[in-house]
């Protein structure tokens, strides 16, 4: 016969009993932090000083269309394509910490290149330009062996309850590491003139820093240790692929996730085209829209991390889901007002588009890294990272159409409408999560 405890004796969680240190007074919750923060930084610096080249080639060559955005921004997304499901795989034969530690060595090789490409060639040359973006996709492989190690690792590092938090805090200072990256890209770009060697100086003391910072996280267990590499590691376990659109959760978290990248994806060079065709800013205020989106972005993580600390808060996503699109046409009437007072409307408009995502994010990632079994997660993950950058990829052709779509009957650029249809991306979401709590 079992014996119930009184009602006024308190039952142990299953995280009294958990040996790791709570989330804050983690030495490896630190490192990690700072970690991957700098590995975004310096992503979000070196694409944008790029893409902010694609721009003064276009317009010094009176292009009609946009095609180095667009190439730059599918060059990034194709490794994640063909290699998410490999690397995926390798999350869950090696230690993840492992892979963290290799793969920060690896960008500050990733970097000298992209410092030997800016001595190498003349400034506004095509040669620069596709030069460049090819460091772009080495820079993408390497963040592609990450990503699953980077998610993966956080069940194993902290305690359950901690998730919603420690998501949070990762995807807060994801974004506010992308909005330094960009603004310092801009103001590199603007100050060091055709000094571009000193782009790649910075990005190489970045990379330097953070894998220093990698050091401090402490050692995970192997998921599946000594298991073969077989040739369906390319294209995913089958059972993998199974157990993730086969659970209704695990299923609408992965699909709801794909279409916040697909809309991300679009939304970016769209602000690069909103500052400088449209509003016709330079590198620097350009830059500063690009910081509102992701500062935003950051702001809406917090919050959905502070809302989610003791639970995961699904019923963020419908809330996010449904302002994106009033957010867009504010940041589109705002550019047709134009000049200053133009300028600060999407400057606003833009940071709240950017918070009404960050809603989203977290409660999908929770699900993501929480619901696979444990030695599924890094291949879960593998899973989701292929189908969210498939999702990057048809987010380049939607920015392409908005692009030619949202011009006046002089061709003038009308790219902040366009804001109005990425939000509405997410609407699907609201349907798919009316019902959570």
């Amino acid at each position: 016969m079992s014996v119930s405890a009184p009602a006024d004796v308190p039952v142990d969680s299953p995280d009294d009993a958990d040996p790791r240190p709570p989330l804050i007074r983690d030495r490896s919750y630190w490192g990690f932090l700072v970690t991957q923060f700098l590995g975004a930084f310096n992503d979000n610096f070196y694409k944008q000083f790029v893409l902010l080249m694609c721009l003064d080639y276009k317009l010094a060559h009176n292009l009609e269309d946009d095609p180095y955005q667009s190439t730059a921004g599918v060059v990034f997304a194709l490794p994640f394509i063909l290699f998410s499901l490999y690397t995926g795989a390798v999350a869950d034969r090696y230690s993840k910490r492992s892979i963290v530690v290799l793969c920060k060595v690896g960008e500050i090789a990733v970097m000298a290149a992209a410092l030997a490409v800016f001595l190498a060639f003349d400034l506004g040359s095509q040669g620069l330009l596709v030069a460049s973006i090819v460091v772009i996709g080495l820079m993408s492989l390497q963040s592609t062996l990450f990503s699953p190690a980077k998610y993966g690792i956080l069940p194993d590092l902290f305690r359950e309850s901690d998730l919603p938090r420690a998501n949070g805090g990762v995807q807060m200072s994801t974004f506010l590491a992308i909005v330094l990256g960009m603004a310092l890209a801009g103001i590199v770009k603007q100050q060091a003139g055709d000094r571009l060697w000193v782009a790649g100086a910075v990005a190489i003391a970045i990379a330097a820093m953070g894998t220093a910072t990698s050091l401090l996280i402490r050692r995970t267990p192997v998921a599946l240790p000594g298991e073969p590499f077989r040739l369906a590691s390319f294209i995913g376990d089958p059972a993998v692929w199974r157990s993730t659109f086969t659970r209704p959760e695990l299923r609408r978290a992965v699909l709801t996730y794909v279409l916040f990248w697909l809309a991300g994806s679009a939304a970016l060079p769209a602000v690069n085209a909103l500052g400088r065709e449209q509003l016709a800013r330079g590198d620097i205020a350009t830059s500063m829209l690009a910081m509102m989106l992701s500062l935003g972005m950051g702001i809406g993580c917090f919050v959905a991390g502070y809302l989610g600390r003791d639970r995961n808060r699904p019923d963020l996503i419908v809330k996010g889901s449904l302002g994106l699109p009033v957010a867009g046409l504010l940041v589109g009437a705002a550019a047709l007002v134009g000049g200053q007072a133009g300028y600060v409307g999407c400057l606003l408009g833009i940071a709240a588009f950017g918070a009404l995502a960050g809603l989203t994010a977290v409660p999908l990632l929770v699900v993501v890294q929480s619901a696979p079994k444990p030695e599924e997660r890094g291949r879960t993950l593998g899973v989701n990272n292929f189908c969210t950058w498939m999702g990057v990829l048809i987010g380049q052709v939607v920015y392409y159409v908005l692009s030619k779509v949202c011009v006046d009957a002089a061709g003038d650029s009308l790219i902040g409408w366009g804001f109005a249809a990425i939000g509405a991306i997410m609407l699907p979401a609201v349907v798919a999560y009316r019902d959570k709590r």
